[in-house]
């Protein structure tokens, strides 16, 4: 095994071989909050504040597994050290991605160990990006599929079945639910956070129609059997 640096990955005889996981299905994963719980209120709309706005998540959370159910698909609902002393067994967290607020750009793009500064390990399942030349493009939050045609988050699934890896895609009960108050929120922040909620179910009809999704915990429990490159934090 070859010692690391912070940022630099480990290679090993079954990574070179391409050890690599069967990519029958990709992940899909809900991340379930509220609409004034998004991360992009955090700043306008405290936990004191919660209790003043309406409760919406019900609706769009049954139009989420009606959607899934139409199609007979499946889905689940970095502080990795604090992560793997509580006993979680996987993240799905780091977007290798240059962003204002997130991201690292260098950690790997498809399922691997990541390693917190003080040893603890778990298996990361980065969101998907569409890698175009030496850059990757986020694709696979609820945000860019809203934003973005739904093609380009197809072709960025098709370039990880290419690959050989599953991809994996993340929304919010909130993204199906474009009726939700209006929250006391700057300028781009609310264009963030409600940009294209019209059109959410409908591309992600259109994506469970054509791709095969299903929950993360399978796939992860075929990575962790198996010799994923690893990544320091």
């Amino acid at each position: 095994m070859v010692r690391t640096m912070p940022g630099q990955q480990e290679t090993s005889p079954e990574r070179e071989r391409g050890v690599i996981l069967p990519v029958d299905q990709h992940m899909l994963s809900f991340d379930v909050e509220e609409y004034f719980q998004a991360e992009s209120a955090a700043a306008d709309v405290g936990p004191e504040r919660w209790d003043a706005y309406p409760k919406r998540l019900l609706p769009p959370l049954e139009r989420i597994l009606e959607l899934l159910a139409e199609q007979g698909q499946r889905a689940t609902t970095w502080a990795f050290d604090v992560l793997a002393e509580a006993g979680f067994r996987y993240d799905s967290s780091v977007f290798p991605i240059r962003h204002d607020r997130y991201g690292v750009p260098g950690a790997p793009r498809f399922i691997h160990r990541a390693r917190g500064p003080a040893g603890g390990t778990l298996i990361e399942v980065p969101p998907l990006t569409l890698r175009l030349g030496s850059v990757n493009w986020p694709v696979g939050g609820g945000g860019y599929l809203r934003l973005l045609p739904v093609r380009v988050v197809a072709a960025a699934l098709r370039q990880a079945e290419r690959a050989g890896r599953p991809g994996m895609l993340y929304l919010h009960p909130w993204e199906l639910d474009p009726d939700q108050p209006v929250l006391p929120m700057g300028r781009l922040g609310r264009w963030r956070h409600r940009v294209g909620l019209r059109r959410t179910a409908d591309k992600l009809s259109w994506l469970l129609a054509r791709f095969r999704f299903s929950a993360a915990a399978p796939r992860l429990d075929a990575a962790a059997g198996q010799a994923v490159e690893t990544y320091a934090y």
